[in-house]
């Protein structure tokens, strides 16, 4: 990790969420049963999507009918990128998001919480020996030179590395969303830093290109919004979401080191609305469904507000879209599994998904961890 804490001093445009606007939108979800349902299912919907998605990885759709039929269910991998992995198995979407969980509980539970470089520390350790254990997951490879690089006390964004607008943070980061609003549910003190802010720093351990970052940041943001209930098919629910992603890439195109780039995220999501009603299909041909975050996020968003009260079609869409499928079906299922809670997720799949009561208890786990911190003024 760089040496110099001032990288992490991010931002000095502060945002701070309409915690009363978003949590009016369903004021059920303010009670623990429901909560815990929702960040279970964010984190259970993660790993069960990136299961699903796992053995089509990389392949065309064509390429999924030969060798599949259709996706309905877990299968072993027939994917050059996770060759070995057995069904009900995941990738790296699903071993990096349980590290960013475990960072968070153990900085959470540190006398140094409030310190944004404590939490980016925990997280870089979480990652670093994610890494090292299963290289075998599939891990991107701006995730692996930028972790390599940190390890080696360098910083990965001094232009020896190329800078790519992958998907590795937005795939990681809806917990990050979930985390924040747990705060403003439970009236807890989070220190000196916000949900902008912490999402930025986690993504820029790995990545510097400002779509990859702002990606991060609607997942986050927009698995908030399903926490408490918000219908993204609602036009005026979705402009919301558009601003967001013009706001957040204003603002990160300020901070050092990140690369701009084009096509903007926001230029694509203003095609999601007119394809809601189209087939699965069609949105991955509009969309793509490419490792680039500017075409997977906004395919796996599409479908998770075409699905979003149906797990089971959101997920499955994803696997089968052809692509970077196991993340397209990884982030639509943390957005879906957020808003439906693991009782909205098929009994078949938890029964057989990899690690999954660890799973179930690593979400009780931050819950409890947050519910415990000092009360907010």
């Amino acid at each position: 990790m760089t040496k110099n804490v001032e990288e992490y001093n991010l931002i000095s445009v502060r945002y701070k969420p309409n915690w009363s606007l978003k949590m009016a939108k369903n004021a059920e979800k303010d009670n623990l049963v429901g909560i815990r349902d929702s960040v279970r299912g964010c984190l259970v919907g993660i790993a069960v999507g990136d299961a699903l998605g796992m053995p089509s990885e990389g392949m065309t759709r064509q390429d999924i009918l030969k060798n599949f039929g259709r996706i309905i269910g877990f299968c072993d991998s027939q994917s050059r990128f996770s060759r070995g992995l057995a069904k009900g198995q995941w990738t790296d979407d699903t071993k990096l998001t349980i590290a960013t969980v475990g960072g968070l509980i153990e900085s959470v539970k540190s006398n140094a919480f409030g310190n944004l470089y404590v939490v980016g520390l925990a997280m870089f350790v979480n990652y670093i020996q994610a890494l090292e254990e299963h290289q075998k997951r599939g891990f991107g490879k701006t995730t692996r030179e930028s972790l390599t690089a940190r390890m080696e006390g360098n910083n990965p964004f001094d232009g020896r590395f190329p800078t790519r607008p992958g998907n590795g943070c937005a795939m990681k980061s809806a917990i990050l969303g979930i985390f924040s609003d747990l705060g403003a549910l439970f009236n807890k003190d989070f220190g000196e830093y916000d949900e902008e802010e912490l999402v930025i720093m986690v993504s820029m351990l790995t990545h510097n290109d400002s779509r990859s970052v702002v990606g991060a940041m609607l997942q986050a943001h927009i698995a908030g919004l399903f926490l408490f209930g918000w219908d993204l098919r609602n036009e005026d629910n979705f402009s919301w979401i558009y601003e967001q992603a013009k706001y957040y890439e204003d603002l990160v195109i300020k901070i050092p080191y990140v690369k701009d780039g084009t096509p903007k995220i926001s230029e694509i999501l203003a095609k999601i609305p007119p394809l809601l009603g189209a087939t699965d299909e069609l949105i991955a041909d509009v969309l793509k469904t490419g490792g680039a975050v500017y075409e997977s996020f906004p395919t796996a968003l599409a479908y998770a507000i075409k699905y979003q009260d149906d797990f089971r079609s959101a997920v499955l869409a994803g696997a089968n879209a052809g692509g970077d499928t196991d993340t397209i079906a990884a982030m639509t299922g943390a957005l879906v599994g957020t808003r439906v809670g693991l009782s909205g997720i098929p009994d078949e799949w938890k029964r057989e998904l990899e690690d999954y009561e660890n799973i179930v208890s690593l979400a009780d786990k931050l819950v409890d961890a947050v519910r415990d911190l000092p009360d907010g003024e």
